[in-house]
């Protein structure tokens, strides 16, 4: 199991080197990404959690509504 392990760890390191050597125009723009990216994250879960939200309220109306006489 070793194998992949130091393998991630010298893909890392790539990576971070590359972004070390790469220019400021390069820099400003995966920053960019990267707060775009976290954004988009945070928006995806505030959402699921609204529609989580909202189908425990929506059952609870259909029992409320069945039960309802009228």
């Amino acid at each position: 199991m070793p194998i992949p392990y130091s393998l991630a760890l010298y893909a890392g390191g790539e990576i971070l080197d590359m972004i070390s050597q790469s220019g400021p125009v390069a820099k400003a723009v995966l920053f960019i990404l990267l707060a775009f990216s976290i954004l988009s994250w945070a928006i995806i879960v505030s959402k699921w959690n609204l529609m989580r939200r909202a189908r425990t309220q929506s059952g609870r109306f259909v029992r409320a509504f069945r039960k309802a006489q009228r």
